[in-house]
């Protein structure tokens, strides 16, 4: 028997999606691209990491496309950027990881490549799409870059291209 809920508009909808989040226990594949836009944006990305956050089985999940929610990442979304270090620390089975079209500051850049580097997503990340969101004004992010491209033998995509726009943007295809 089907069950309907009844969604009356998009904060109703992050709602009942940061619900199925919180409680999921058998996810693999988890896409949110384009999810919120719009002046409400940073509220309901800050739902959504909260939720999958304290999802306590997020090692099963093994592809995470977070792309285009760029406002869930600008300076008004306080716990958006500290957040998605923690969820990434909690997949223990990460392959694929989708953050094009974020327009992260320079300090998330950096905890994000410190997380893949540093942790046990370094052994199973083979797909990293940073396409447009990565910034590398903190010297810290190319280190961390550079020691994740050396201990993922896995990783053979990689777009790390930066945010001036996609006439500049190039992709790192490795292998």
């Amino acid at each position: 028997m089907a069950h309907t809920v009844p969604v009356s508009g998009r904060g109703d909808l992050s709602e009942l999606v940061a619900n199925i989040l919180h409680t999921a226990t058998h996810l693999t594949h988890l896409d949110l691209k384009g999810f919120t836009r719009g002046e409400d944006g940073a509220e309901h990305g800050q739902i959504m990491l909260e939720s999958l956050h304290s999802n306590n089985h997020l090692e099963k999940l093994t592809d995470l496309n977070l792309a285009r929610n760029e406002f869930w990442f600008a300076p008004s979304a306080t716990l958006c950027p500290e957040i998605l270090p923690a969820i990434l620390e909690q997949t223990t089975n990460l392959s694929k990881l989708h953050l094009r079209d974020n327009q992260f500051d320079s300090a998330t850049t950096a905890n994000i490549l410190r997380v893949l580097a540093n942790t046990h997503v370094s052994h199973t990340l083979a797909y990293l799409d940073m396409g447009n969101s990565a910034n590398f004004d903190a010297e810290e992010s190319s280190t961390h870059i550079m020691f994740l491209l050396a201990e993922a033998p896995q990783l053979t995509y990689v777009d790390i291209s930066g945010q001036e726009g996609k006439k500049d943007r190039k992709s790192t295809r490795l292998n």
